[in-house]
């Protein structure tokens, strides 16, 4: 690889033409052909003779000596050829080249971890080209042209390449906003409404909505009970101790106790109740999602490996339960939190509240720009 531009995107699918072009011209057109690296459209304006037309291209990244690298294979209605890079910008050496009248067959054949063009002509085959799984579909598209040519050919008609079928290839980024996606048919992270998904989780708990209302009036009262104690020790402080009123001690004592007795009782019953909930709601995912992998067709499996397949079913049901009995609680215990100590605070005294809440607007923004930049940095 030459360091004057970067390098070539694993996943090619670019490369080959676009899909609007695959559909309904043989040939690349101009625009398609000028998508290529700057070089390699150099390149490959200079091999070109007068009137060729280039009718496939693929990019294969594994040199012949086994090597990772860079060659270019190019199908024209004339010949087929590789061109690889020779340490000039503005050169390529053409490593391989067959007139298309010479050629009787391509095919690609399988390996592990990678693929190899190889064509047949003049009573030999040549290995054309080596490269990784990520090229696998410009390669089948390269054959299923040349295929077409041939028969084209057989058949006395002009030899020109057919157009590929729309389901050929699949689509590798998103139709929306043209991320990049893991394989064909994900999700798009960037396209997804979390709001929508949200409220799909949350509709999980309408079957046990009472244990759900019951469980966050626990959260809020217990969220509530661990904000008396300081109250306490400021009545304890000011109006006992400094104010010499000793007789007001065993209250206050009595207080503190029976606030700590309460929280404990109320957290041992919201525990095994969110524990209870967060069974119901992970047997119910795990009958759904069984029966969903019931209906999927073969070819879901076969794209895919059993250990995936079971994580999804095990590791990532308990992470949804997590979140439906314990993450939204979670929530609703900071935000009661946060409301009610600035309440506390603006009760007590509004000035020294306006003052500790000055620092309030620069954290906010500082989060906010800094977070995506971690946010990036993380992921």
């Amino acid at each position: 690889m030459r360091g004057d531009r970067p390098p070539i995107p694993v996943s090619a699918s670019l490369i080959s033409m676009d899909s609007s072009d695959q559909e309904t011209e043989p040939f690349l057109s101009a625009e398609t052909v000028n998508s290529l690296p700057r070089d390699v459209a150099g390149w490959l304006q200079t091999a070109l003779k007068p009137r060729e037309r280039v009718a496939s291209c693929l990019f294969s990244d594994i040199m012949p000596n086994g090597e990772f690298g860079e060659n270019w294979t190019f199908l024209t209605d004339q010949r087929l050829f590789v061109l690889s890079p020779n340490g000039a910008p503005d050169r390529a050496e053409m490593r391989f080249e067959l007139p298309v009248a010479q050629i009787e067959d391509g095919y690609v054949k399988e390996y592990v971890g990678s693929s190899e063009l190889i064509v047949c002509g003049g009573n030999a085959a040549h290995e054309v080209a080596r490269f990784t799984f990520s090229s696998r579909y410009e390669a089948n598209d390269l054959c299923h042209r040349l295929k077409s040519m041939i028969r084209s050919r057989e058949d006395g008609k002009d030899g020109r390449p057919s157009a590929l079928p729309p389901t050929r290839r699949p689509q590798h980024r998103c139709a929306k906003c043209g991320a990049p996606l893991r394989r064909s048919g994900d999700i798009c992270y960037y396209c997804i409404d979390s709001r929508q998904i949200t409220m799909r989780l949350l509709a999980y708990l309408y079957p046990y909505r009472w244990q759900a209302a019951l469980g966050i009036t626990l959260t809020l009262a217990m969220t509530g009970m661990g904000l008396a104690p300081p109250y306490l020790t400021k009545i304890l402080l000011d109006d006992v101790i400094l104010a010499g009123q000793s007789h007001l001690l065993k209250y206050v004592i009595l207080a503190l106790v029976l606030t700590h007795v309460a929280r404990a009782g109320f957290t041992m019953v919201r525990s095994y109740l969110m524990q209870w909930l967060g069974n119901r709601v992970l047997l119910d995912l795990r009958v759904r999602v069984y029966n969903h992998l019931q209906l999927l067709p073969l070819t879901y499996y076969n794209q895919r490996q059993t250990g995936e397949i079971m994580s999804r079913v095990t590791g990532d049901l308990t992470r949804l339960q997590y979140f439906i009995a314990e993450g939204f609680q979670e929530i609703l215990i900071n935000l009661a939190t946060i409301v009610l100590i600035a309440a506390i605070l603006i009760l007590l005294n509004w000035k020294l509240a306006l003052l500790a809440f000055a620092p309030v607007p620069l954290i906010a923004i500082s989060t906010a720009v800094f977070g995506r930049r971690i946010h990036l940095v993380y992921h």
